[in-house]
């Protein structure tokens, strides 16, 4: 989904770039993207990661990094989930207030956390946006290469 203005111009502001929301993910050793909730899909017994609030989720792969790539968001309905990689505890500790402030207005429930990285710092940051066509409309998302 494509983000109001005043969402827009928040994660812009902040460096942030649009992905696809994907809903699912496998669970595949050593994938790097998890969603903070885990379901076992039958038949099979396959377990899965699905796309909900919390803070337990990565988005964005190491390769992504190596390509320069380092602010994400995905957004499927009122659902925002953004991740940022960044050099320093403190940098990822002052990006998540200034977001977290900034959003605080459009988005009644907000969660976030900063953890080590593959020797970096993550962000990241989950919201449920207020519901409604000045808030949330259309769809955009990109997958890069």
């Amino acid at each position: 989904m494509q983000p109001s203005g005043d969402l827009q111009s928040v994660l812009c502001r902040h460096g942030f770039e649009e992905i696809l929301a994907v809903p699912a993910v496998p669970d595949v050793p050593g994938s790097p993207v998890r969603y903070d909730r885990a379901v076992t899909v039958e038949p099979g017994g396959q377990t899965w990661y699905v796309r909900a609030f919390g803070t337990g989720f990565s988005i964005l792969p190491p390769q992504w990094l190596r390509g320069g790539l380092t602010r994400v968001y995905s957004l499927d309905g009122p659902l925002l989930l953004a991740q940022a990689v960044l050099d320093t505890e403190a940098e990822a500790a002052g990006l998540g207030r200034a977001i977290v402030a900034d959003l605080a207005s459009i988005a009644p429930r907000l969660a976030h956390e900063v953890r080590p990285d593959r020797r970096r710092w993550s962000l990241v940051v989950a919201a449920e946006l207020a519901v409604g066509p000045a808030v949330v409309t259309g769809s955009t998302g990109t997958v890069p290469g």
